[in-house]
């Protein structure tokens, strides 16, 4: 069992928990509780309320990037005063946290602009960044740039490289094939990046409020008594075991 705090777009808590059961079989149930008391629910399905579902997941994506970037900063090179790069261990946590956040970021960051049937919304650059904030545009465009020449794609730049070569020595010669990545991202690109997910949020909040206060307004408008009430909502997480079992049966037809 697994408990999570809703909290209203004001950013304080209204008390309201999402309790979450989960089987064995990978299903969950959850349930919003107050006080620990369960509460019914009606669910709206609508295309407006779809909308607000698919830019509330864009929301979360973003939360993420934020967090991982201000991780990133803060548990850095940028904020080690000791840091030693010749120290084996230091440097390789160094470049493993960085490798990992950073590609986290940059990822999640260019899937809030990539058409998604399930979402069924997504963020453009014209909408949401030229129109609100063209300072920061070529941000959005190297952040999207190392996705698709990197991140995602082995692409045509010059991010990474790689040669065979033969290494002459006082002993005769020797054949040497190498691989070198060249790509060193600064603190004010990282706070440019932050500053550019935060307004985004911002900004998509503040879209996802005003519809579900529309259509909150429009139900208790039309609400009857006849309103059918739900008591839990469930879903099949996605785990190794449910996957491979099937895709063995898609396998065997």
């Amino acid at each position: 069992m697994k408990t999570d705090l809703l909290t209203t777009k004001s950013g304080s808590t209204n008390n309201i928990k999402i309790v979450r059961y989960m089987d064995i079989k990978g299903n969950i149930t959850k349930k919003y509780c107050l006080n620990g008391i369960p509460l019914q629910f009606v669910e709206i399905s609508n295309r407006h309320s779809k909308k607000a579902s698919g830019f509330q997941l864009i929301i979360n994506d973003l939360e993420y990037i934020e967090k991982y970037l201000t991780h990133l900063i803060n548990n850095s090179t940028f904020a080690k005063q000791n840091y030693d790069p010749e120290n084996n261990e230091d440097h390789f946590f160094h470049m493993l946290t960085c490798t990992s956040f950073i590609s986290s970021a940059i990822m999640l960051y260019a899937k809030c602009f990539t058409k998604a049937d399930k979402r069924g919304t997504t963020l453009s650059k014209k909408d949401h960044i030229e129109c609100n904030m063209p300072h920061l545009s070529n941000v959005h465009d190297f952040i999207i740039h190392l996705r698709h020449q990197y991140y995602a794609h082995s692409g045509h730049s010059n991010i990474e490289s790689a040669a065979m070569r033969v290494v002459f020595h006082d002993n005769g010669s020797v054949p040497v094939v190498n691989a070198e990545y060249h790509l060193q991202l600064s603190l004010d690109f990282f706070m440019l990046f932050i500053e550019l997910v935060q307004k985004l949020k911002s900004q998509v909040s503040s879209i996802v409020f005003k519809i579900a206060n529309g259509q909150y307004d429009e139900y208790i408008k039309n609400k009857s008594e006849q309103t059918h009430k739900k008591n839990s909502f469930g879903i099949q997480a996605l785990t190794w075991e449910i996957w491979s079992s099937q895709h063995n049966k898609n396998i065997r037809r």
